[in-house]
C-alpha cells in the first residue's frame, strides 16, 4: 500500500513537473510571438516613415522645379520688356 501511495505522488510529481515545462514553454511562445509582432510593427512603422519621407521629398522637388519655372517665365517677361523698351526707344530716338 505504501508503495502504492508512493509511486502515485512520484507520478503526480512528474505530472507537475512536465504541466510546469509546458506552461514555461508556452509562455517563451508567447514572448517570442510577442517580440516577432513589435519587430513587424516597428518595421511597419519605420517603412510607413520612410514612405512620408519620400512623399514630402517629392513635394519640396516638385516646388522647387515650379518655382525656377515661375522664376524663368519671369526673367524672359522681364528680358522681353526690356526689349520692347529698347525698341520703343529707338523709335521714339528716330523720329525725334
Amino acid at each position: 500500500m505504501e508503495l502504492a501511495l508512493q509511486a502515485a505522488k512520484e507520478q503526480a510529481a512528474r505530472e507537475e513537473a512536465e504541466a510546469q515545462a509546458a506552461l514555461a514553454a508556452a509562455e517563451e511562445e508567447r514572448a517570442r510571438e510577442q517580440d516577432t509582432l513589435m519587430m513587424e510593427e516597428s518595421i511597419a512603422s519605420a517603412m510607413e516613415a520612410q514612405k512620408r519621407m519620400e512623399e514630402e521629398e517629392k513635394m519640396r522637388e516638385e516646388a522647387d522645379r515650379e518655382m525656377v519655372e515661375t522664376l524663368r517665365k519671369a526673367e524672359e517677361r522681364a528680358a522681353i520688356a526690356r526689349q520692347a523698351e529698347a525698341i520703343l526707344a529707338s523709335i521714339t530716338g528716330a523720329e525725334l
